[in-house]
């Protein structure tokens, strides 16, 4: 039996030409309590994503998915949910792509002392104007590298930690990893590192 599907837009479905976003974009789930994508509001939320969407044109032979995120933005990321870290969303500021911090922390830790939620962590990294430049991140950090659980934590395009497993549980192992990810780094790059450092020691254990 064929899930059922929200049902997009004519307008919109003759500008894309991509079959594997058109089914994406029509998922029940991306539009959860969201104005349906046959109304007003809807073709508008379609609006707000559409420098999203112009990329994803090119990605027909990649495997992606969507997430519904907060500002009824879309947010691109790996089709494989083991693989985390990263996600692209649209700044919609500069009408730009974006580079996010995005997974669920819950997926990395098996701390029965942590209280974690069943929510996303989503934090913005750095805006990228040139495509080209997101494509070249896409293809290299949204695919894993092994089978198991996995994480490719933005600190800008270039530095990256690779992190895998219960990281969250081993957080000295998991400090080193993002150091030295950020040795030599800019002042920002370094400032997100120990941000995230910080939400990871204390996450699910605040105020215990």
């Amino acid at each position: 039996m064929q899930e059922s599907r929200e049902e997009l837009p004519v307008s919109w479905k003759n500008k894309i030409k991509s079959e594997k976003l058109k089914n994406l974009a029509a998922d029940p789930g991306m539009w959860l309590g969201r104005p349906v994508p046959s109304s007003r509001e809807g073709r508008n939320i379609l609006k707000l994503n559409d420098p999203l969407f112009q990329y994803c044109e090119t990605l027909d032979d990649y495997d992606y998915a969507f997430e519904p995120v907060m500002g009824n933005l879309f947010e691109l990321v790996p089709g494989n949910v083991h693989r985390q870290g990263a996600g692209i969303s649209v700044d919609l500021l500069r009408n730009a792509l974006e580079v996010d911090l995005y997974f669920f922390p819950c997926d990395y830790s098996e701390d029965r002392r942590r209280e974690i939620p069943l929510m996303y962590i989503r934090v913005p990294v750095v805006t990228v104007l040139d495509v080209r430049l997101i494509d070249n991140f896409v293809r290299k950090y949204f695919t894993g590298h092994d089978n198991g659980r996995s994480a490719a934590i933005p600190f800008s395009l270039d530095c990256v930690a690779e992190l895998h497993g219960n990281f969250i549980d081993e957080y000295k192992k998991t400090e080193k990893i993002c150091r030295d990810a950020v040795k030599g780094g800019t002042v920002q790059e370094k400032k997100n590192c120990d941000n995230f450092l910080e939400f990871i020691r204390t996450t699910g254990i605040e105020g215990k």
